[in-house]
């Protein structure tokens, strides 16, 4: 997650996390988008 590969989680309640279904499945097709995604954003700070 922080290397932005694999989608970031959502807090359920204080000691829980989780991840939308639909974002785990995306990542489980196609990966590399996501972490290039991640990077494209951070070039533009």
């Amino acid at each position: 997650m922080q290397d932005g590969t694999f989608p970031a989680s959502i807090k359920i309640s204080t000691r829980c996390a989780g991840w939308r279904e639909s974002a785990v499945n995306a990542w489980f097709d196609n990966p590399v988008p996501a972490k290039q995604g991640k990077r494209s954003a951070t070039r533009r700070r």
